[in-house]
């Protein structure tokens, strides 16, 4: 949308996908929070609630882009069976679909999977010590990397070849997901609170170092996974400043709406830059700007008036 044009974008682009990593590591960690006083889930409930979560928005905003790109705003097309595809929450696991239509909706396609995983991660975890818990998950994420790694560097041969296979697959991601679980449980331990700034400021240096050093590795699949995890496990037992600043109350509104921001970042900052374009407004920087407040603004909108309906009329319903 505006790569190419600005610099810094430029270079947020080119790591962006390590957010979408780190979101699977805190997804783990905070599914093991809420459901800690649990010894066994109850899966029907379960996927009913997490469907009711993601299920709404990721169809309003499928429809959104096959909107814009009938009327021509979105420069594509619309490939056979990426609807159906999409509706099943199955595009990335179908060579070649992953980025279709909507494209960051890839990772809900991949956390689709790791929910219905879960309740039978969450029960053998929960049956075993939390010592042979971190060991398995860091094993799991250790020989995963090796093998992407491998992968990458002697058969790879480009997104035209390997359908996307290695980036999107949701198998191939499993491993940030189990990080934070391991995580999860590990901070269920000891929750007791201390003042642990100066650490967490440690941390994120050494993370912006190793993205740095490791850029000519294969990074995309959970590579700063167990960084990721131990930044998130700090922050959560930290009673210092940062915490304190991450409490405060638009930015945990901030955080409330970022599903909507993620997910309908694709058509909102397309429409956005194809009707600011109609008023003459060429500059990227000032198309991006606007194009950042109205996303906001939308899905602040779209969280008041469609997701939370929708969600609580679906728990209600479907039962």
């Amino acid at each position: 949308m505006f790569k190419g044009k600005i610099s810094f974008i430029d270079d947020i682009w080119e790591h962006f996908n390590l957010g979408v990593s780190y979101f699977y590591v805190l997804s783990g960690f905070v599914m093991i929070v809420a459901y800690k006083n649990l010894e066994k889930i109850n899966s029907k409930k379960y996927y009913i609630n997490r469907l009711a979560r993601i299920y709404p928005l990721h169809i309003l905003s499928m429809l959104l882009v096959i909107f814009f790109i009938l009327l021509e705003i979105i420069n594509n097309n619309i490939p056979k069976l990426a609807v159906l595809n999409h509706i099943l929450l199955i595009q990335a696991w179908i060579p070649r679909t992953a980025l279709t239509l909507n494209a960051p909706a890839w990772s809900i396609s991949v956390e689709t999977f790791f929910y219905l995983l879960f309740p039978f991660i969450f029960s053998y975890f929960k049956r075993i010590s939390l010592i042979k818990t971190i060991i398995i998950s860091i094993g799991f994420c250790l020989i995963s990397q090796i093998i992407y790694n491998y992968y990458y560097f002697n058969i790879y041969e480009g997104f035209r070849k390997d359908g996307y296979f290695l980036f999107y697959n949701p198998l191939l991601h499993l491993n940030s997901f189990i990080i934070g679980i391991a995580t999860g449980f590990l901070f269920i331990k000891n929750s007791s609170q201390k003042k642990y700034d100066l650490l967490i400021i440690l941390l994120t240096c050494l993370l912006i170092t190793v993205v740095y050093l490791s850029r000519n590795l294969f990074i995309h699949n959970g590579f700063f996974a167990p960084l990721f995890a131990l930044l998130i496990y700090f922050i959560s037992k930290n009673n210092g400043w940062i915490t304190k600043l991450f409490t405060n109350k638009k930015l945990i509104y901030l955080g409330e709406i970022s599903f909507a921001i993620y997910l309908l970042q694709f058509p909102v900052f397309y429409f956005s830059k194809y009707s600011l374009k109609l008023l003459t407004i060429e500059n990227e920087l000032t198309l991006f700007l606007i194009s950042l407040i109205t996303l906001i603004l939308v899905s602040h909108l779209t969280y008041k008036h469609f997701e939370i309906p929708v969600r609580d009329y679906l728990k209600r319903k479907i039962k």
